[in-house]
């Protein structure tokens, strides 16, 4: 069976997928988070991963982590797919998307996390989110 290959991850706050064609739009993409407290729970985003070299015609699971530098898992999500038969027209290599929802995920401290994509439990890429200190507005300045 061949190794799957990462094509991309990328963080979103809402995926669309076009009926028909099945074409991805990704709305608001982002490298980080910025908060002025922490613990910071961050409600609602996605996690776009797409895959390509894999068996078609099998069910599948993809699961992501968003992990501390310490290895510690702060948020996790997985789903489970059926692929389908390329048509017999396929030319080239398949690309397939997928759009992973992560909800209420807490990050207890600022710094450089890692979003890790596992494909029937084994790593196949992961890409750094930044979380960010963002500074208290100072009371004292007016705003303009």
């Amino acid at each position: 069976m061949p190794d799957p290959v990462l094509s991309l991850i990328a963080f979103c706050d809402l995926t669309v997928v076009e009926q028909g064609t099945g074409k991805n739009t990704l709305v608001g993409l982002f490298q980080s988070f910025h908060s002025q407290q922490f613990p910071f729970k961050a409600q609602r985003f996605f996690v776009h991963v797409s895959l390509t070299n894999l068996v078609m015609e099998e069910k599948v699971t993809l699961a992501v982590n968003v992990k501390q530098a310490t290895g510690a898992v702060v948020g996790s999500f997985g789903l489970t797919a059926n692929l389908p038969k390329p048509p017999p027209s396929a030319i080239g290599p398949i690309y397939i998307n997928f759009n992973i929802p992560l909800t209420n995920v807490t990050f207890p401290i600022p710094g450089d996390y890692i979003v890790e994509a596992l494909y029937n439990g084994e790593p196949v890429g992961q890409k750094p989110l930044h979380v960010h200190q963002a500074s208290l507005p100072n009371p004292n300045i007016p705003n303009t």
